[in-house]
């Protein structure tokens, strides 16, 4: 994997560990245009886990073309965060649990009506794993102090 910019790996991998931050995720539509679409994401095991409906439009570009690209960062002053591409992997079996695990790390182990609606229909849930393979980081916070 190639890694870029600014952080270490370690960096990076900390980073990407405590940032709870929707994950700007670009994939292909069907017509060859690229799209954006913000999901909650963990970082676990060299990969990002997210989730979505199988029948979102995310899910079926990656199951076309499993090539993506990302972004993790502030929309703020001052501007840093890590972006990169890799390869996505659809995977049915386990959606509720990721979408479990991204309930908990966003919205934490509250009971809320959100919550309660958002795991009420959980059969149709798919995850996404993206395997990394560059990351690019930056870091503007030194030279943006006013």
């Amino acid at each position: 994997m190639q890694i870029k910019g600014a952080w270490s790996p370690k960096e990076v991998e900390d980073y990407l560990a405590v940032t709870v931050l929707p994950a700007r995720i670009s994939v292909i539509s069907p017509n060859n245009w690229p799209i954006i679409v913000s999901l909650w994401f963990f970082y676990e095991n060299g990969a990002l886990h997210c989730a979505t409906k199988n029948t979102s439009r995310v899910a079926q570009c990656l199951s076309r073309s499993n090539r993506c690209a990302f972004e993790i960062a502030r929309d703020n002053a001052p501007y840093f965060g890590v972006r990169g591409q890799g390869k996505a992997t659809l995977i049915s079996e386990n959606g509720d649990y990721i979408l479990s695990r991204l309930a908990d790390r966003y919205l934490g182990k509250v009971d809320s009506e959100f919550r309660s609606w958002l795991m009420s229909n959980t059969e149709k849930e798919t995850a996404i794993r993206i395997d990394p393979t560059s990351f690019y980081s930056w870091d503007y916070r030194k030279r943006m102090k006013a």
